[in-house]
């Protein structure tokens, strides 16, 4: 394994950031792992790697004890607790290199106990890459240039039926714009549909404004990565545990499998009695503040590692590909209000797609910003608190 790793540089502007350094490293570290054991152990530990470790444990003492003769038994571990120790001892900590942490004080909402938390999570841009490579290892196409969908009846020599040839005369239908007609004129745009006039939009990414956008604004040379971030446990089925995953997703693929997403940690819990969460209003509001301010440092962590390579790219390994990428951030999800704080709306009616949280009432508004929140917010979005640097216009935007 290399000797050292850089995990987090401080890039400039003009900088390449080398994620394929990592992934190189990553392979080492693999093929390391790999030869600790034997094909007997691998061939065992395939089947139930995804289990707890508690069934884990079982298998393997038991493979073990009954099957595994004494020669083999040192390259056989018995427990979940072996293998990690064993891998920190000779392959090295892997995981530290694209796991970042940081601190979030909570001393200004004076909750018993509890002065500040730790939030830890993998780089976001290795878990797109891990996720685009997992991706395309299962025959996905990956889109990077803007296509433009063309209608098929358009043009010279169109085929139509006889009612539709009969329906579009301009003696039968008056009413039908000669210049919109393809049986009229046969030098219409192919991007529009001919029956319509407006423009055609196909099944895909490739046929988008998003990536037309993004492949306009990026570098010669480099390739669109299109981000989407989630931090909505809603849907995730641990929301009533408390434990809302934040997930990574490449969005340069068509489809909805599991694959696209990649997990880079959970928005930690603030470790509080149950009598402040159910407690008197004044200290349940102290509580709440708290668990916001939490989910906004988050989101701001993640956004950062984005922002920091967004003007050079970083330079990745997608399958047998090398590629510079740029990250655009397409998508974030987040709570109803949550979003409402974090982009700075006046009530949660302020977004089209939440439902009114106050009544049924449509004239009844939502609740605005307390004025301790929305200085709370200003705070984040110029850093006072850990540093000073200067915003690019998408940063600004998104804060």
């Amino acid at each position: 394994m290399r000797s050292q790793v850089v995990t987090h540089p401080e890039l400039e502007s003009d900088k390449v950031f080398r994620l394929v350094e990592m992934q190189d490293c990553y392979e080492e570290y693999c093929v390391s792992l790999r030869n600790l054991y034997s094909d007997e152990f691998w061939r065992i530990f395939g089947t139930v790697y995804k289990e707890r470790a508690g069934v884990i444990d079982n298998v393997l003492s038991t493979t073990k004890t009954v099957f595994v003769n004494k020669g083999m038994r040192r390259r056989f571990p018995s427990s979940v607790r072996n293998i990690r120790e064993d891998t920190l001892k000779n392959c090295g900590d892997f995981p530290a290199h694209v796991t970042h942490e940081i601190k979030i004080c909570l001393r200004e909402f004076d909750l018993p106990g509890v002065q500040e938390i730790e939030f830890k999570f993998i780089n976001p841009l290795w878990a797109w890459v891990v996720a685009a490579n997992n991706m395309l290892h299962q025959g996905y196409t990956m889109h990077f240039d803007p296509m433009i969908m063309c209608h098929e009846r358009t043009g010279a020599g169109v085929h139509m039926n006889p009612y539709m040839k009969r329906y579009m005369s301009p003696h039968m239908n008056p009413h039908m714009n000669p210049h919109m007609n393809p049986y009229m004129n046969p030098h219409m745009n192919p991007h529009m549909n001919p029956y319509t006039g407006k423009r055609l939009y196909g099944a895909g990414v490739q046929f988008g404004d998003v990536l037309k956008f993004a492949s306009s604004k990026t570098p010669r040379g480099g390739k669109p990565a299109l981000f989407g971030i989630s931090f909505d446990g809603g849907d995730s089925g641990v929301s009533t545990r408390s434990v809302y995953p934040i997930c990574v997703s490449v969005l340069n693929f068509n489809g909805t499998d599991p694959l696209q997403c990649g997990l880079t940690g959970y928005v930690p819990i603030i470790p509080v009695a149950k009598s402040v969460k159910t407690g008197n209003d004044r200290l349940f509001q102290r509580f709440a503040d708290a668990r916001s301010h939490v989910l906004q440092r988050c989101v701001g962590a993640i956004l950062d590692e984005i922002e920091i390579v967004a003007r050079g790219g970083f330079l990745a390994r997608l399958g047998s590909e090398m590629l510079r990428l740029h990250p655009y951030l397409v998508a974030v999800r987040v709570d109803s209000k949550e979003r409402k704080n974090y982009f700075g709306l006046k009530s949660d009616r302020s977004c089209v797609i939440c439902r009114l949280r106050k009544g049924w009432s449509s004239l009844r508004k939502g609740t605005p910003h307390g004025k301790t929140q929305t200085q709370r917010m200003w705070r984040i979005a110029v850093d006072v608190q850990e540093r000073f640097r200067p915003r690019t216009p998408a940063r600004r935007a998104q804060k």
